[in-house]
């Protein structure tokens, strides 16, 4: 399935060459499904008057192509499976007006379609994204869901998440676990992209963008954290209440297994959710320190720089190695004085 989201996202971008004109030269493709690639460009466009199309690295004989083309009723003039081929039709522009190479792999010896305008993986990604809302892709049943692929597509902050193998791997998970839960199969896809599935991505207040983002960051966090660092938090869940701890421990050996091995079962295997409490525990936790926080007269806690407070919080963000805490203390400190 994988395969033939890849071959949509390259036959939307063929067709757009097609309908503009001039050639174009796209290497190092994934894979693809090739019988997908030629219905969907069949389906996109009919005027291929003077197209000549090279696809290499896929397989298939200049006769398979061929044939396969006719089965498609799509009556491209020339065809070939080698790059080589496809680079000689430049010396013959009268005849090959259109020169559409995609090719799976590098082909670094083939400089002369080194000049043809190239195509971009994100841009194919991004394409692809967009036709992902459509009726026709079948995935977005709810408004919700067409506006989390709009912000893949169209999130400046997300370019991180956009390569075309994570895309159509996302879209091949959401497709396939719609079976079991429509609602929630796009969540279920997240770590495909390399991030978290997060549970409250539909219901937060924060939007969607901002979830997105948050989860690729704490996600980094996870996956580079060192192991005193994660001993740390190890230390601090064992002092946290009873009623948490068994639950936090087990969050935290998910934690751990994506720092060991970074892959779709793992990331799956830890929500968003969990993962932001196990770095920032709730407020409800008593304090460690017998004293507590002072009080002021209306039973607030006091906002103001307390020592016990400052060593309480250094201390923790000394031990899980959290420099962002001990920056906002300093911070707090000059403020002070």
């Amino acid at each position: 399935m994988r395969n033939g989201y890849i071959a949509q996202a390259a036959a939307l971008e063929v067709a757009r060459v097609i309908r503009e004109g001039g050639h174009f030269f796209c290497p190092e493709l994934p894979a693809m499904d090739v019988p997908r690639f030629l219905t969907a460009l069949a389906e996109l466009t009919d005027d291929v008057a003077g197209v000549s199309l090279a696809l290499v690295g896929y397989g298939i004989s200049d006769t398979d192509l061929r044939d396969r083309l006719n089965a498609v009723a799509l009556p491209i003039g020339h065809v070939t499976t080698d790059l080589h081929e496809a680079a000689k039709w430049r010396n013959e522009p009268a005849i090959h007006t259109n020169i559409i190479a995609l090719a799976a792999g590098r082909y670094p010896g083939v400089s002369t379609l080194a000049h043809f305008p190239r195509g971009n993986p994100r841009t194919l990604a991004t394409q692809l994204l967009e036709w992902a809302q459509t009726d026709q892709a079948e995935l977005a049943s709810t408004p919700a869901q067409r506006q989390l692929l709009a912000t893949l597509a169209e999130g400046p902050n997300l370019s991180t998440l956009m390569s075309l193998n994570g895309i159509a791997e996302f879209l091949a998970t959401w497709k396939e676990a719609q079976a079991e839960d429509e609602l929630d199969a796009p969540r279920r896809a997240l770590p495909r992209l390399g991030i978290l599935p997060d549970r409250k991505l539909f219901g937060a207040a924060d939007t969607i963008t901002q979830r997105l983002t948050q989860n690729f960051r704490l996600t980094q966090t996870l996956t580079n954290m060192h192991g005193h660092r994660f001993e740390g938090v190890r230390r601090r869940i064992q002092q946290s209440p009873p009623r948490h701890r068994a639950r936090r421990l087990g969050i935290l050996e998910r934690a751990e297994a994506i720092r060991r091995t970074r892959g779709f079962d793992t990331y799956g295997a830890l929500d968003f959710e969990d993962a932001k409490e196990l770095l920032s525990p709730p407020k409800d936790d008593p304090d460690p320190d017998p004293g507590g926080d002072e009080q002021e007269d209306n039973g607030q806690p006091s906002d103001t720089l307390d020592g016990r407070g400052v060593s309480r919080e250094g201390g923790v963000a000394l031990l899980d190695g959290d420099d962002q805490t001990l920056q906002d203390i300093s911070d707090c400190v000059r403020q002070a004085v």
